[in-house]
Formats: structure tokens, C-alpha cells, sequence
């Protein structure tokens, strides 16, 4: 059984500047404090919602960041102006705690949906919350707005300047996780065509696995374009490869789903050629994207599918032989066609497939 690492080791890991954790948290606190000292240099009334807003907003990706401070901004002004008018217009204390009672059934109502529109809801609350409670008024409202796009200011700042962690350098090691977990789901459910010995749990195991790294990517890619534009470079080779990394999974579930049908009575010829020079290429793309190797040429994958292509055409003529004595008949040529023909038109989309990502993976090296 493979033992946690120990606290002392855990620490280690994450005291080095190359975790973000570690530089997250240096992060926060350095525009916290920062946050603090200008809110009391500015004698800002209720000042603490500045540095409150920069801990809501600041997030380990300036992505993140950039989009919760859109949000929380542009939440701010809309309830701020939303408590204005109800403070100015309503003077009766048991009317505004009925819409008290009713913004916080919306806020959260609407929270697990969208931060933008729970901040436009719980603005108001608050701001009519504290009029009751202190006798405010309405220049409360602009206060708050003021603090929060000063606070959603030095967050964005903050997550621009301070130890940033670019999106765009992680990501080639999170495409080739993926292609690496793709190849391992391939070759698992090949090795049952191959071998006729189904393993639905290492099989289902593998499939996750790519899921999640499909899901993993897909994140990382909407995170790189909520980038500034001259931080994300080639973007459209990134997203070709992303396109086509889950179209290749999609094609091998549904190879995998097509075992459930498949006898084994006869084998595929050579197919053992084609699922190592996929291998191959799928492995240098993955330590290509790294930095480990150079792009390698692609082998001819048309060429290691012709003998499947020939294997499945004599079948069909077999089987228009059989018609001419038998045409209602079900024989075990037409069984075998019915299995063959879809593993070898899932193998040329394969192939398609990975023409296309190493067309992409070229495209990045140039």
C-alpha cells in the first residue's frame, strides 16, 4: 500500500516558488495588505470592504480573477443602484424587511447559478440591512461601489503583476496528460480486439481517466482565452488538437461499445502494425508538447490499414458468392463482415484523426 507523504514533506513541496500554491498565497496577502493601507490612507468609509472585495475576487489564474472582478463590479453597481432606490423611496422599516425577506430567498435561490447575478441581489441586502439596522442613507450604496472597484482594481493588478502563473505554460503539459490518457484507453480496448479477452473494468477504468483528462483540458483552454490576447499565442493549432484529441476518444467508446457485438472468430489481419505506429505517434506528440524530443515523421497510416481494408473487400466478395446460392441466408461471412466493417471504418477515422493533431502538433512547432 503506497503511504501518504509526510507533513514535513507536503510543506517542502509547497515552499518553493515553483508551487502556486506558494506564490497564490503570496499573492493575496501582498495585495491584501496593500488593499488596507490604502483604504486608511484614504480614510475611505467603510473602508474594509476593499480588501474584503480583493480576497473575494483574487484568484490563483488571472483568468479567474479578471472574470470574478467583471462580476463582482459590475454585481456592485447594478445592486448598489438597486438600494438607492429602494433606501430613497420606501422610509417604512417593516416594507424594506419584507424585501429583505425576499432578496435573501433570491440570492440564494440564484447563487449556484451565476456569482454575477447573486452579488447584484446580495448588494441590496446588505446595503438595506445595515440601513435599518444603522439609520443609513443612501450615499452608503455609492461607498460600497467605490471600495468594491477599488478592491476589484488591485486584484486585477495584482493577478497581472504579482508572480503570475500564465495559463499558456501549463497547458502543453496538460495536452499531452491527455494524449497520454487517450493511447492508454486505445491500446486497452485494441488489445481486446486483438485478443478476444474483454476487460470492461480496466477498459471503463481507462475511459474516466481520458474523461476527466478531456474535462482538465477543456478547463485549461476556457482559462487561456479569458487571457490578454498577446499572452495566449497560436491559439487555433491548440484548439485543432483539443478538437480532435476528443473526437479520437469518441471513436474508440465507440469501438469500445462495439465489443459487446464482437465474437473473435476471426481475427483482424495486422492490426498489431497499426496500433504500434498509433502508439508511436501519439507518444511523441505527448513528449513533444513536454520538450523532450523532437517531431517525429508521421508514418504512413493508410498503408498499415490496407491489409484491413483487403481483409474486409474478400469478404464482401465472399459474401456476394454466398448470395448466389443462398440469398436469405445468414452465414458466418455475413457475421464477420458485420464486425470487421465498422472496427475498419472507426480505424480509417482514427487515422483521419491523428493526421489532423499531428497537422496541429507541427503547426505549434513551427
Amino acid at each position: 500500500m503506497e503511504e501518504s507523504p509526510s507533513v514535513v514533506q507536503t510543506l517542502k513541496d509547497n515552499l518553493t516558488f515553483q508551487s502556486t500554491g506558494l506564490r497564490h498565497a503570496l499573492r493575496l496577502g501582498l495585495t491584501t495588505a496593500i488593499a488596507v493601507l490604502l483604504a486608511y490612507s484614504l480614510h475611505l468609509l467603510r473602508g474594509y470592504w476593499v480588501p474584503l472585495s480583493v480576497l473575494v475576487i483574487l484568484k490563483p489564474n488571472f483568468g479567474g480573477t479578471f472574470q470574478r472582478a467583471v462580476q463582482r463590479i459590475g454585481g456592485t453597481i447594478l445592486g448598489g443602484m438597486v438600494a438607492i432606490a429602494l433606501t430613497s423611496m420606501i422610509q417604512n422599516a417593516w416594507i424594506l424587511l419584507l424585501f429583505l425577506a425576499l432578496l435573501i430567498f433570491v440570492a440564494f435561490a440564484v447563487k449556484p447559478l451565476n456569482y454575477g447575478v447573486f452579488v447584484i441581489v446580495v448588494t441590496p441586502l446588505i446595503l438595506v440591512l445595515v440601513h435599518i439596522t444603522h439609520t443609513g442613507d443612501w450615499r452608503l450604496s455609492i461607498w460600497r461601489i467605490l471600495d468594491t472597484v477599488i478592491g476589484g482594481g488591485l486584484a486585477i493588478v495584482g493577478g497581472y503583476l504579482l508572480f503570475p502563473s500564465w495559463e499558456r505554460s501549463r497547458l502543453p503539459a496538460q495536452l499531452a496528460k491527455t494524449i497520454r490518457a487517450n493511447l492508454a484507453y486505445f491500446q486497452r480496448v485494441i488489445t481486446a480486439y486483438d485478443a478476444v479477452a474483454q476487460n470492461p473494468r480496466t477498459i471503463n477504468a481507462a475511459r474516466r481517466q481520458t474523461e476527466l483528462q478531456n474535462a482538465n483540458t477543456a478547463a485549461a483552454i476556457q482559462r487561456l482565452l479569458s487571457e490578454p490576447t498577446y499572452l495566449r499565442g497560436e491559439v487555433e493549432p491548440v484548439m485543432a488538437l483539443v478538437l480532435y484529441t476528443r473526437n479520437f476518444s469518441n471513436t474508440v467508446t465507440t469501438l469500445s461499445e462495439h465489443l459487446r457485438e464482437f465474437t473473435g472468430n476471426r481475427q483482424l489481419p495486422d492490426i498489431n502494425s497499426f496500433t504500434e505506429a498509433i502508439a508511436a505517434t501519439l507518444t511523441n506528440q505527448a513528449d513533444f508538447l513536454e520538450h523532450t524530443t523532437l517531431l517525429q515523421p508521421l508514418p504512413d497510416l493508410d498503408a498499415l490499414l490496407e491489409p484491413i481494408h483487403m481483409h474486409v473487400q474478400q469478404l464482401h466478395t465472399i459474401r456476394i458468392a454466398e448470395r448466389a446460392i443462398n440469398s436469405s441466408g445468414i452465414t458466418p461471412t455475413l457475421l464477420v463482415i458485420r464486425e470487421h466493417t465498422l472496427v475498419s471504418i472507426e480505424l480509417d477515422r482514427i487515422a483521419t484523426t491523428i493526421k489532423t493533431m499531428y497537422g496541429a502538433v507541427d503547426r505549434l512547432q513551427s
